[in-house]
Order: structure tokens, then C-alpha cells, then sequence
């Protein structure tokens, strides 16, 4: 007798009976097997669900039960943290709000002040991270009171006219939810409503949900701003919070939005890319569904519908439901069910993206299920989709394009190749990148590519000039160098245009430049070292810039909130007596990926895993490798120094990044 299937089985009888006494003890007829199965599981506070059923349980309510039925029934999958690291962090809130009443924060991005808070917390009280953390699972800790709050507020705002056309399905799934994503349980709908009950007059005969989305969008442009600061932060933020701080990153831009427009009676869904497929970290948006049944997309306080932009190359885009939609990641644990949707998520990459479906011959040993295309994520392959079995052949579907992917298995929580990576480009076709016989000598200048915004860093100084003068009010200034419009991303020497005697030196910032600086400096006869002098500065320069652009650290640089905070403004140095300007150095804001002097480097190449070529100091601004195999996938990786490294080929001369 098989002791162990004896013992399954008996649970299983266990379970069943349970539901069988939950729903005769709740007296309802037809309960649905999901509800039942929460009621069983919600320990304690099942008394608390069978309110809320109890409360809808009448005629003229069999709608909104259906509606609890709904959320009861998916509830016991959704969970939020808890922990003394978090309760400690969540303090930073209270700050925010209090210097936001005094103060208003003004930019993006960046936010040393509120960095200093975070930083000054998690020292005393340890980092907020998820491993590190209870889950609170909803069924168990939800309250009828917030629940049924939440069902009557959404009912209301399906009555809004451009929320009548919306089907009950599309309305559990895009209005009713109580929360977004793993934010703390909350009373939050009657807030928004309140915050945004302005629309009804704006929108005035109107029934269009795109026109109601983009007039609440705006709204949000005004006062909410992107902080990357809260990437430390565990979860998503909570709606109370984000009224107060007003902040968040792109996961909470879609907060805001999801907010903001379900309690308008505004259908949107929550879309999310787990894992780029040519950089780290993923993304968040937005889409809203118009009267015809088509999402349209954007991004929360920052780009209207129709106006979003996927800038990066997504392998997967998924919509996430309050509904489970895929069973079978309930099995994986949080880090791998994330990247690979979660389960609540379903495939929406075509929406968005041109696909490709692509076919790898079938393994014997390895079942479908246990078969993924992974990406590469600057450290490792990260699996994003599964397969599906297509005779002799595991099936992807809908993969997006100009990506690099790994058929793999996963073994022992770890990563085993199938074949070699496979490149689907831009018009759709399939390419193994498979090792041929040759070897070539290549030379490498960075270990990242330059993406948009790296390109737009370079174009900053651009216009730049650089004067020297005998008086401290540089009324006889003399213009020395001006910087090209645009330059590679690290340290430049340049030759002054005359070489003459200064007492006082200075840069004058372009206009609109962000005041975008990493160093200057100024040489006297050819001198390998910077001249030394006492630094001086325009009226508005902060000090710690002024610190900043004489420092000689590369990876620290000047960038002010506003484009024009430093037009016609400056700093420069003041010398004891005159110097013999020869040479300027100047840097600007800096990625750290170009190949630097004195650091050490280590490249691999792809065969099955990563083999070393061998580590190689750096003894100018480039790197000559010899021996490398032809056709090879290739990482450059800085053992000095920086974390952001790319896979990329080499042909004709020239680094081929993905």
C-alpha cells in the first residue's frame, strides 16, 4: 500500500468536507467552489467574508454577490508585506508630506534630500526587503467593512456614463478590484472619488473613457513626480501613501493611474514588463479599453493615452488581472513567478509590440512545462515565458523582437541551456548564435551601449565655454576653448585655443543644460596633474556642485531639476598668481561604461556557459583581445569598478550590442 498517496488523499478528504460544512453553515445554495475554498483557508477572519456574503445575499443584490463571489474567490492569492524594517521605512512618508506643505519638491528622478531619510532609516532598522518579510495573505486579514466599501463605490462609478458600456467581466476585472498590486489593504475609494469628483462637470456630454483617462492623466502630470529612490522600497505603494508623497516609481505611476481612474468608473488595466530583454529591471504602464474594446496605453502622470512609448526592447508584456490566470506559477516562488508574469497575468505583448512565435527542437527529458526562453539582464539569463509542446517541438509564442533568448530548463533552481541563443531581429527572423572555427582580434571601447538617454547626456556640454581672466570680475575675460556639441561620455584633455598667463580661470554652463557636469579642470604646461586653486562660483551654484566638479570622481557629476537652473551661470578656480593655461580637461556626466585607464577587465564568451578570455588591465581608453572565437557571444565585464554590462557580438570592427 502506498502510505504517502494514502495520506494525500485523505487531506483531500479533509478539505472537501471542510467546504462541505462551510457552505451548509453558510446557508447558500450554489456558492462557488473557489469561494469555498478561501472561506476554508481564511482562518480566523472567514467570519468577516461570510459578512460580506450575508450583506449581498438578498435579491435585488445578486449582482454585487456575484461581484464578492468574484473577489472572495481569487483574494486568498493576493497578499501584502509586513515587518519592523517596513513599519520603520513607511515613517518617510510622514517626512515627505510635512516638507512637501512647506516646501513643494520641484524635478524627477532624483531626490537627495528624501535619499538622506531612506538611507538614515534603513541603517537603524535594516533594508525592507521582501525576504525579509511576512506575507499578510488578504483572506485572512480583509475586513467586510473595507470590502463591502469597496463593492458599493465601484458600482457607483460603473454608473458614470463613460463606464455603462463596460460588460460585468471587464468590470470585475478593470474597475472593482480593491487593490492594484501588493499594496497594504486599504479604504481608499471614497478618497479618490472625492479627489476627482471635478471630472463628472469636465467631462460634460461625453462618454469616451480615453477623453476621461486623459483628463485625469493630466491632472496627475502636475503633482505626481517619478522618484527612482523607491527602488528599495518592497512593494508597491499604497493609495493613501501616494497622495501624500505624491512620488514613486514607474510601478507606481501605475498605482496612481489604477487609483485614480477605477474610482472614476475609468476601466484600466495594469501592464507589466518583468524583464527587458536589453537591460535590467522591467517596466510599468497603463492601458485604458475604449468603447470598442481596444487597450490603449500609458503611463501614469507622464504620457497620455496614445502617447506612451515602449522605449527599450520588451520580450514580454503581461496584463495583470485580480483573477488567476495561470495555475501553474502558483508552484514557483515569488522571484521566478514574477519575471515570468505572475499569475495573474496574460500575455499582452502583441498589443503592444510586433511578435514572433519561435520553435526549438524537443529535449525528450524535459516535459514543456519546465522549458522557458530566458533573457539576459546584465548579470544573468532570467526566464520570461514558458513553452508549450507543438509535437516535436517546444513552441514560444508571441516573443518580441531584436532580442537575444535562451532555451533552457530549470534544474536544481538553476539554469541548463537547451541550445545555443537565439536572435529573433527586427523583421521577424530567426538566428542561432552558434560558434564557428575562426578567431579575430577585437577591440573594445565600452561594456555597455549607449542607450537614448546616454546619447542625450553627450550633447549637454555641448557649447560649453571655458575663459580665463587677470580680475576677479573676469571683465577682461578672454574665451580659451569651447566644447564641440557633442562628446563621448568620459574624460577629455583639450588644447586651449592661446596659451597665455591667468589668475582666474572659469566654465560657463550652457543654456538649458541641466547644468550636466562630471569634472573640469585646467592644466599649465603640459602638466599631467590639474593645476590646483581655490574654487569660485556664480551666485546661484550650490556649494556641493561647486565640490562636485573639481572632486576628480568620475561617477559623480552635476544635474539640476530645472533645464535653465544654471543659465549663464559658472565655476572655476583662482589662482595665488598667474598660470600658464596649456590645456583643459573636462568630463561630462559620465555611465562609467567607456574603457578606463588603470581599471581591470575580465571577457567571456557564450558556450554553454560563460568562458574567460582572460582579465586584462587597461593601459589606455580601449582594450585589444586576441583569439576570439568567431561569431561568439560576448560580455565585457569591469572587475574594478561599475555593475551594468551587455552581451553583444563583434563584426566588422565594430561592437554589435543586445
Amino acid at each position: 500500500m502506498d502510505i504517502r498517496r494514502l495520506k494525500c488523499d485523505f487531506k483531500i478528504f479533509i478539505v472537501l468536507f471542510l467546504i462541505f460544512i462551510v457552505a451548509c453553515k453558510s446557508g447558500i445554495k450554489k456558492m462557488p467552489v473557489g469561494v469555498q475554498k478561501t472561506l476554508v483557508t481564511a482562518a480566523e477572519n472567514r467570519e468577516e467574508l461570510e459578512k460580506v456574503i450575508s450583506h449581498y445575499s438578498g435579491e435585488s443584490d445578486s449582482l454585487k454577490l456575484k461581484a464578492a463571489y468574484f473577489l472572495i474567490e481569487n483574494m486568498r492569492y493576493h497578499f501584502t508585506y509586513k515587518g519592523k524594517s517596513l513599519e520603520s521605512f513607511n515613517t518617510i512618508f510622514d517626512r515627505i508630506e510635512q516638507r512637501e506643505k512647506q516646501t513643494p519638491f520641484v524635478g524627477n528622478i532624483h531626490f537627495p534630500l528624501i535619499d538622506s531619510w531612506a538611507d538614515s532609516i534603513m541603517r537603524i532598522n535594516g533594508i525592507p526587503h521582501p525576504g525579509t518579510l511576512k506575507k499578510e495573505f488578504d483572506h485572512r486579514i480583509i475586513s467586510a467593512e473595507v470590502l463591502i466599501e469597496n463593492i458599493d463605490c465601484a458600482f457607483a462609478a460603473w454608473e458614470f456614463p463613460w463606464a455603462r458600456h463596460l460588460t460585468f467581466q471587464e468590470f470585475c476585472e478593470y474597475i472593482l478590484p480593491y487593490r492594484f498590486q501588493d499594496e497594504p489593504v486599504e479604504s481608499w475609494r471614497s478618497v479618490y472619488m472625492e479627489k476627482f469628483k471635478w471630472l463628472i462637470d469636465s467631462m460634460g456630454n461625453s462618454r469616451d473613457p480615453v477623453k476621461a483617462c486623459s483628463i485625469i492623466n493630466n491632472d496627475i502630470k502636475k503633482w505626481f513626480r517619478f522618484n527612482e529612490g523607491f527602488k528599495v522600497y518592497p512593494s508597491a505603494i499604497g493609495p493613501l501613501n501616494l497622495l501624500r508623497a505624491k512620488m514613486g516609481r514607474c510601478l507606481d505611476q501605475a498605482g496612481i493611474a489604477n487609483f485614480a481612474m477605477r474610482a472614476m468608473g475609468i476601466p484600466v488595466a495594469h501592464e507589466v514588463i518583468p524583464q527587458w530583454g536589453d537591460r535590467s529591471m522591467g517596466h510599468d504602464f497603463s492601458a485604458v479599453l475604449d468603447t470598442n474594446g481596444k487597450f490603449i496605453d500609458f503611463l501614469g502622470g507622464e504620457l497620455s493615452p496614445g502617447k506612451n512609448e515602449i522605449r527599450n526592447k520588451a520580450s514580454k508584456i503581461f496584463e495583470q488581472h485580480f483573477s488567476v490566470q495561470n495555475q501553474s506559477l502558483l508552484q514557483f516562488d515569488d522571484g521566478l513567478s514574477t519575471v515570468l508574469g505572475r499569475p495573474f497575468g496574460s500575455d499582452a505583448t502583441s498589443l503592444f509590440c510586433v511578435t514572433t512565435d519561435l520553435s526549438i527542437p524537443k529535449v525528450k527529458k524535459y516535459p514543456a512545462s519546465n522549458v522557458f526562453l530566458a533573457v539576459f539582464d546584465d548579470t544573468r539569463w532570467v526566464p520570461v515565458f514558458g513553452a508549450k509542446e507543438n509535437k516535436d517541438k517546444y513552441l514560444f509564442e508571441k516573443m518580441g523582437r531584436e532580442i537575444v533568448y535562451l532555451p533552457c530548463s530549470i534544474v536544481d533552481n538553476s539554469l541548463s541551456p537547451l541550445s545555443d541563443p537565439v536572435y529573433i531581429d527586427k523583421s521577424g527572423k530567426i538566428h542561432f548564435i552558434t560558434l564557428n572555427q575562426t578567431t579575430q582580434t577585437v577591440r573594445l571601447e565600452r561594456k555597455y551601449p549607449l542607450t537614448k538617454i546616454k546619447q542625450w547626456w553627450m550633447t549637454l556640454m555641448g557649447k560649453g565655454r571655458f575663459e580665463g581672466a587677470n580680475r576677479s570680475d573676469f571683465s577682461d575675460r578672454e574665451t580659451i576653448f569651447i566644447i564641440p556639441d557633442t562628446i563621448a561620455l568620459k574624460y577629455h584633455i583639450s588644447k586651449v585655443d592661446k596659451s597665455k598667463d591667468y589668475r582666474y580661470v572659469r566654465y560657463l554652463f550652457p543654456d538649458s543644460c541641466f547644468g550636466s557636469l562630471g569634472e573640469i579642470s585646467f592644466f599649465c604646461n603640459q602638466s599631467a596633474v590639474p593645476i590646483k586653486g581655490s574654487p569660485i562660483k556664480s551666485a546661484k551654484v550650490n556649494n556641493e556642485d561647486l565640490v562636485i566638479a573639481f572632486d576628480g570622481k568620475w561617477d559623480k557629476f552635476i544635474h539640476t531639476p530645472l533645464k535653465d537652473d544654471y543659465d549663464r551661470e559658472w565655476i572655476g578656480l583662482a589662482f595665488d598668481q598667474s598660470k600658464y593655461i596649456t590645456h583643459v580637461g573636462y568630463s561630462p556626466r559620465n555611465d562609467g561604461n567607456n574603457i578606463e585607464k588603470g581599471m581591470e577587465y575580465e571577457l567571456y564568451y557564450w558556450d554553454g556557459k560563460w568562458v574567460t578570455l582572460g582579465k586584462q588591465r587597461a593601459i589606455t581608453d580601449y582594450l585589444m583581445v586576441k583569439k576570439v572565437p568567431g561569431n561568439a557571444l560576448l560580455l565585457l565585464r569591469n572587475l574594478t569598478a561599475g555593475k551594468e554590462e551587455r552581451i553583444f557580438l563583434y563584426e566588422n570592427g565594430k561592437q554589435i550590442w543586445f
